[in-house]
């Protein structure tokens, strides 16, 4: 075990936490090195910008087709891994959520509205009971 009276600045030697067995290697001393250097401007090329109304104001057309993604939360449970390791067919988890409870609707993990299941032929769907205003 080293002391301070027997620390060097030696970059190869080692210091010890009498916590732990590992030996740890001493900082390396950082060194300041100045240059002198020439520093210029670039030349950049002009650009030109059109004034074109349609290029300066994208607007929501710009988004629209930007793809998102859209869930619909029955419910959830939190779980401990021992749970769901000895989860199989057949096994039964009651989500916290009542039957008749409205549904959320995130768009990007961001609840947007509330909802009902309904059935549209063969599959699942939602009817929007509620949208969730982003101000309040």
């Amino acid at each position: 075990m080293t002391t301070p009276n027997d620390e060097t600045s030696d970059a190869k030697s080692t210091t010890e936490n009498p916590a732990s067995p590992l030996k740890h290697p001493a900082p390396a001393t950082q060194k300041t090195v100045q240059e002198n250097v020439e520093v210029s401007p670039i030349n950049a090329p002009n650009i030109e910008i059109q004034d074109n109304d349609a290029n300066n104001h994208l607007g929501i057309d710009f988004v629209k087709n930007i793809p998102v993604t859209v869930t619909a939360e029955l419910g959830h449970i939190y779980m401990n891994i021992e749970d769901v390791l000895v989860l199989a067919p057949g096994s039964l988890i009651h989500l916290q959520r009542e039957l008749d409870e409205p549904i959320d609707l995130l768009v990007n993990d961001k609840l947007i509205a509330k909802g009902e299941i309904v059935t549209i032929e063969n599959r699942f769907g939602v009817r929007i009971t509620k949208i969730i205003n982003s101000e309040g």
